[in-house]
């Protein structure tokens, strides 16, 4: 717990001394597990080829909002890692299906991938978290690096107008959840330790959004049809 709480203090947020320590980064945590639920729900709503490995994102997704619920929360020994790790996920399974569909692979052998890549992360943050980190950080850009190329090559339209709206909305919503964050933390001025207004669960709410929208913008292929009649 120690960690955790040492790490939670720059979230702004009082640290309480109570089951839940930040009461208000604790409940907008919830944000990421709607966002992955309802990831998982239009995946075997709209079905389709790919729909497993978009469920396995939407959990992925939900996984944050448990692991940060537990960092922000009742902030055990495990919950840093268990919150890093669900971030890990997330990005695994878009560099994993980027990958697996660059080379031919087959659905099950990119899920496959997205796991072992969280697995070896997750030992990585173990051992030492700085380096479990910068390897996050390399799978995280490599991720969306191939899934742009795919975007690019694929013939997916990538120019057209609804794509490049969709593509423009994610990165604004991102620069606007990145800057509440940074002007909302400890020592900042936007920083209020005790008000239940909080620049870092406004990020959390900001960047579940954009977690659904991150599927969209790396693969639109599967829902092309919806996105044109953007």
């Amino acid at each position: 717990m120690l960690l955790a709480a040492q790490i939670g203090q720059s979230d702004c947020e009082a640290i309480r001394d109570a089951v839940v320590a930040q009461p208000v980064n604790t409940m907008s945590s919830a944000a990421y597990v709607v966002a992955g639920l309802w990831l998982v729900l239009r995946a075997i709503r709209t079905g389709g080829g790919d729909a497993a490995t978009q469920i396995i994102y939407g959990i992925a997704v939900a996984g944050v909002g448990v692991g940060s619920v537990a960092f922000h929360g009742p902030m055990p020994s495990s919950a840093l890692l268990i919150h890093d790790a669900a971030i890990v996920a997330v990005f695994a399974v878009i560099a994993a299906r980027a990958l697996g569909t660059m080379l031919g692979w087959t659905q099950a052998s990119w899920i496959l991938l997205s796991v072992v890549l969280t697995l070896v992360v997750g030992i990585l943050l173990e051992l030492s978290r700085a380096v479990g980190l910068a390897t996050a950080a390399v799978i995280a850009v490599a991720g969306l690096g191939l899934a742009i190329h795919l975007v690019r090559n694929g013939g997916q339209r990538p120019f057209a107008r609804p794509y490049i709206r969709m593509s423009l909305a994610f990165v604004l919503l991102l620069a606007a959840a990145g800057a509440v964050n940074v002007f909302g933390r400890t020592g900042f001025p936007l920083c209020d330790p005790d008000s239940v207004l909080q620049g870092h669960a406004l990020w959390h709410v900001l960047t579940a959004a954009a977690a659904v929208m991150l599927w969209d913008v790396a693969f639109p292929a599967e829902r092309t049809s919806e996105v044109s009649a953007v």
